[in-house]
């Protein structure tokens, strides 16, 4: 009865274990500039504001998802980079907290140009905003959700596209395993007692 409760306990602990993930789609070289270029940042009067990391994620998470040509990468990454170059020649003595503080806090003229910016991008990577303020591809006539708002109930998870078909292989394996052992240990001790 020990060897039996042993083996159910080592199968249990074994079936805990073999959950499986894999990588989505990797991302390319030429995707990988467009990271590079979100990466870099804006500098105005002497500090470096980022992006905030979940919205980096999200834009991983598409890259990861959807290959992109070069021709759409060079346009997404040249927007970037003008609407980077525009804040930091427009920032002045702006005192920002943040990204999003300093844009808030440059002229509106600048802000529009910015935007347009962001438009032409959107419009290089077939996107729009639904009118829940989410970011959208319509890529192969499916609608994918590429941005949405961050906030505590809605927090971003980074894409692994979890498969568990091996965890289900392996544990359909290590029933039936644990099941003709049993069967043969149950031979065993009946030809001992008998």
């Amino acid at each position: 009865m020990k060897r039996f409760l042993k083996l159910l306990v080592m199968a249990g602990l074994v079936l805990l274990f073999p959950m499986m993930a894999h990588a989505e789609g990797a991302i390319t070289a030429d995707e990988q500039r467009i990271l590079d270029a979100l990466n870099q940042g804006v500098t105005a009067n002497g500090q470096t504001f980022y992006f905030d990391a979940t919205d980096i994620q999200q834009a991983e998470n598409d890259l990861k998802s959807y290959d992109y040509s070069k021709s759409t990468v060079d346009q997404v990454v040249g927007n970037i980079n003008a609407a980077r170059q525009l804040v930091m020649d427009n920032a002045g003595n702006i005192q920002a907290n943040s990204l999003n503080d300093l844009l808030k806090q440059l002229p509106r003229d600048v802000q529009k140009q910015v935007g347009y910016y962001v438009a032409a991008t959107w419009k290089a990577l077939d996107a729009r905003m639904d009118e829940n303020g989410k970011v959208v591809t319509n890529t192969k006539n499916q609608t994918n959700t590429v941005y949405v708002p961050t906030n505590g109930k809605n927090p971003i998870v980074k894409t692994t596209g979890g498969n568990y078909t091996m965890f289900y292989v392996v544990l359909a394996g290590l029933a039936a395993s644990t099941l003709g052992l049993a069967v043969l240990q149950s031979r065993k001790w009946s030809t001992i007692n008998a």
